[in-house]
């Protein structure tokens, strides 16, 4: 059992379980960002776990996280400042290579919400946040409208959107700056309500996050199985004794996903009922305008049969 598994060093060995959505909701309840202070973040300098849940029941332990890699920043470059190789250089000197080997996390996360915001009009504005000062001051960091610059609330998002940058988020956050030797990454419906087409590139951000990681995803979207190869699938299915059986993936990585669908997930049709008739009645046509000798009606028979073929796109045999 994972429970099981020795990690001694939380700083190198990580364990993170992402369900799919819930009908529970945290950020829903919130109205400006999410509630978390600095005193709360400042207790992960004293134990960061190794295990954590990614969801949106867990916004505030990812802003409370998002605080901490802000914070241990400042602690770091004071730390840098003071080393003895650096007394003797200025302090312009100092923060450039400061900056240099270490990244800023609220840039690193403007990047990657801006992959998805962008399409809608919006943006993570890092540039404006306010870092918390006082044991009691929050993060203010805020989306907004690239036109008009107005804030948008968390809560106001889509679905899509939330989930989207808010797993994704909290994952860059947990690797942010680490040294990761051994990690567990365990993704549920990765592709709940994100449009079909953003599908082919969600692996591989999550791949350019992670690293020394088993990566898991259970998924029923075609689009994302393509992207891992056929023996890295496992297929899960009900025998008819109503057992739990597993098999290999077959269809090539990167295939077409109906291929997938047919090959892998064992889909019957990819037509619908109405289509089914629609093929039944194309073929029907074809054998009719073979047979028919009347022009009037064969024209009628040709021009339906190209129309059905049109809607379809059904091959012309």
């Amino acid at each position: 059992m994972i429970t099981e598994l020795d990690f001694t060093d939380n700083e190198k060995n990580m364990l993170i379980y992402s369900p799919a959505e819930s009908g529970s909701n945290e950020l829903l309840a919130i109205q400006n960002t999410p509630n978390a202070t600095l005193n709360e973040a400042l207790d992960l300098f004293k134990n960061f776990p190794i295990s954590h849940e990614v969801s949106l029941q867990h916004i505030k332990d990812f802003w409370r996280l998002l605080i901490y890699q802000v914070k241990k920043r400042e602690s770091d470059l004071l730390e840098y400042q003071n080393q003895p190789e650096n007394q003797e250089k200025t302090l312009k000197q100092v923060k450039e290579e400061f900056n240099q080997k270490h990244p800023e996390i609220l840039k690193g996360i403007g990047d990657l919400w801006n992959q998805i915001l962008e399409n809608a009009g919006l943006e993570f504005d890092y540039q404006g946040a306010k870092v918390p000062v006082q044991l009691t001051d929050n993060l203010q960091a805020y989306i907004k409208l690239k036109s008009s610059g107005k804030t948008i609330p968390y809560n106001a998002l889509s679905t899509g959107i939330r989930n989207f940058i808010f797993r994704l988020g909290h994952i860059y956050a947990l690797y942010f700056n680490r040294q990761i030797e051994s990690g567990f990454l365990l993704i549920d419906e990765p592709e709940n309500s994100l449009f079909p087409d953003f599908l082919y590139d969600l692996v591989g951000i999550y791949q350019r996050i992670i690293h020394n990681t088993q990566f898991f995803v259970a998924t029923h979207s075609p689009i994302i199985a393509a992207q891992f190869e056929p023996a890295e699938r496992i297929i899960l299915d009900f025998n008819e004794e109503g057992f739990v059986t597993a098999r290999r993936g077959v269809t090539a990585e990167g295939d077409d996903p109906n291929d997938m669908l047919v090959q892998d997930f064992g889909v019957r049709s990819l037509l619908g009922p109405k289509g089914m008739e629609k093929w039944e009645r194309f073929i029907e046509l074809k054998m009719l305008i073979k047979h028919t000798s009347d022009p009037v009606q064969k024209e009628q028979l040709v021009e339906e049969y190209a129309q059905i073929g049109r809607d379809y796109n059904f091959p012309a045999r």
